[in-house]
């Protein structure tokens, strides 16, 4: 009736289950992984690893509860269209090996076959997907899923924003619609564009729908974001700067990859952790 207490809801915290990384450095600063129930941001630059840490954490999803997983299933929302069957296959090999001590193709085509992937082209079959989640969550086939992955939530905006057209822009585009009434032809160029404030419109309403989906549902949502290599802000704006519970920043530093913990419900001091991308996925780094 009153709500809970803050002894209760510090207990909640910790007691929430969690995917593990595989970064054994970056799961202590998390209390144990990637928290269910809440929304986690991976942001960083091209090429540092962004995607196959969302690969290995849809193959650690599958953890059996007796070695301290979750046992569930993930999906993955391709907006980039990087999904790589061959290298999710790689890591699950690789995990299977970790977790019984020998090959078995078995448990990687259970991990496989529990991995589900579709694949959105543009912001607003993304925005559809989203508000249609809670219903596609309550299908037999896809009940078991406690991780999504939106792998990236930045790139659909980015490729469809303008600014608002200047006053002689406006003019030149009445005189063109005029000059064109009676060709009316669709074509690619017709795609509706997003305009700043529209775009932030969507995305408040976007991370309002992934924040209560994780909280209702107990789910693990990960969103991949971009950061430009000159600028070590992740993209999207300050409309999206409060939307994830977590956020981990990924950077290149003497040749290094590392990770770091910008955000978190119990922040501990930011400090840098190594990792390397390995063919057997994301694995923990020491420096030399």
């Amino acid at each position: 009736m009153f709500g809970e207490t803050a002894l209760e809801s510090g207990q909640k915290e910790e007691q929430l289950p969690r995917i593990v990384t595989s970064i054994e450095a970056l799961d202590q600063q998390l209390g144990g992984g990637i928290p269910l129930g809440k929304v986690t941001e991976i942001a960083g630059p091209p090429g540092v690893g962004r995607t196959q840490l969302c690969f290995q954490l849809c193959a650690n999803c599958h953890t059996p509860v007796d070695l301290d997983g979750i046992g569930a299933d993930s999906l993955l929302i391709d907006t980039e269209g990087t999904f790589s069957p061959t290298r999710m296959a790689e890591i699950a090999s690789a995990l299977c090996l970790h977790l019984t001590g020998q090959p078995s193709g078995a448990i990687r085509d259970s991990i496989l076959s529990g991995t589900h992937v579709m694949t959105t082209r543009d912001y607003v079959e993304l925005m559809v997907l989203v508000n249609a989640l809670p219903t596609f969550l309550d299908k037999p086939e896809l009940n078991r899923v406690k991780l999504i992955v939106i792998d990236s939530i930045a790139f659909p905006f980015q490729i469809t924003c303008v600014q608002p057209p200047s006053r002689q822009q406006q003019q030149q585009q009445r005189e063109q619609q005029q000059q064109q009434q009676q060709k009316m032809k669709v074509t690619e160029d017709d795609f509706p564009r997003l305009t700043t404030a529209t775009r932030t419109r969507l995305i408040c309403s976007l991370s309002q729908s992934l924040s209560t989906l994780a909280f209702t549902r107990g789910i693990a949502i990960v969103l991949t974001n971009q950061i430009a290599s000159t600028s070590p802000v992740p993209a999207l704006g300050e409309a999206w700067g409060h939307a994830c519970a977590v956020r981990l920043k990924c950077l290149y530093r003497q040749n290094t990859r590392f990770l770091t913990v910008d955000k978190a419900p119990n922040p501990h001091p930011s400090t840098f952790i190594p990792y390397s991308i390995e063919p057997t996925g994301v694995r923990s780094a020491q420096l030399i």
